[in-house]
C-alpha cells in the first residue's frame, strides 16, 4: 500500500476484466493526477490473489513537456493527498496513514519558489492536517523515523524543509528528475 514494493502505475500491470465491474461507481473523477493509484488500490482490494515477476519490461522515459515534467498546477498539490485520504479512510491502518503522513509532510514542507500564490494555502492546510493527525502517528504502530518526520514537519516545518534541502544535495536527490 506504500508503494514501496510494488509500482502504483497501472501500465506494468495485467488484471482480470472481471475486476474493473465496479471501478467507474468507486473512482472520484475529480482526481486528474496520480488515479492509476488509487485504481490499483481498487483492483488489488477487488482481487482474492495477485502474481507478482520480478523483471521489468517497462521502461519510463522523462522527457520535457510530458505531464510528468508540466508546470505545477493545483491537481500535483492535491490529488495525490485525496487518494491518500480516501485509502485511509477506506482501510484505515498504519501503513495508509504513513503514506498520508509522507503526502502531507512533503506537502508542508514545500517552499514558495514561483509558484507561492498556490502552494501557501495547500502548505497551510498541510500542516493544520499534519498536526491533527500528530498524535495518532504517535500512538501508531510505525517505524520511528516517520514518526519524528511526522513530529518534526508538524512543529517546525521550515527547519524541515531546510534540512531536508541539505540532505537532498548532498545525495544528489535534489536532481534526480533533472533532464537538463
Amino acid at each position: 500500500i506504500e508503494g514501496k514494493f510494488i509500482e502504483p502505475g497501472l501500465v506494468n500491470k495485467l488484471f482480470r476484466k472481471e475486476l474493473f465491474r465496479n471501478i467507474a461507481e468507486q473512482m472520484d473523477y475529480t482526481i486528474k493526477i496520480n488515479e492509476d493509484a488509487l485504481m490499483n488500490y481498487y483492483l488489488f482490494k477487488a482481487a482474492s490473489r495477485a502474481i507478482y515477476e520480478d523483471f521489468c519490461p517497462y521502461h519510463y522515459i522523462l522527457r520535457p513537456g510530458s505531464a510528468a515534467n508540466a508546470s505545477l498546477n493545483i491537481h500535483q498539490l492535491t490529488d495525490p493527498g485525496k487518494i491518500n485520504h480516501i485509502i485511509w479512510q477506506d482501510w484505515p491502518c498504519a501503513a495508509t496513514l504513513a503514506r498520508l503522513c509522507r503526502q502531507q509532510i512533503w506537502l508542508a514542507t514545500m517552499s514558495d519558489g514561483e509558484n507561492g500564490e498556490l502552494i501557501r494555502p495547500v502548505r497551510a492546510q498541510a500542516r493544520k492536517e499534519l498536526r491533527s493527525l500528530l498524535l495518532q502517528v504517535l500512538q501508531e504502530n510505525m517505524g520511528i523515523k516517520l514518526k519524528i518526520m511526522t513530529l518534526w514537519a508538524a512543529v517546525w516545518p521550515a527547519s524541515y524543509s531546510f534540512v531536508h534541502r541539505i540532505h537532498g544535495r548532498i545525495t544528489g536527490n535534489d536532481k534526480k528528475y533533472n533532464l537538463d
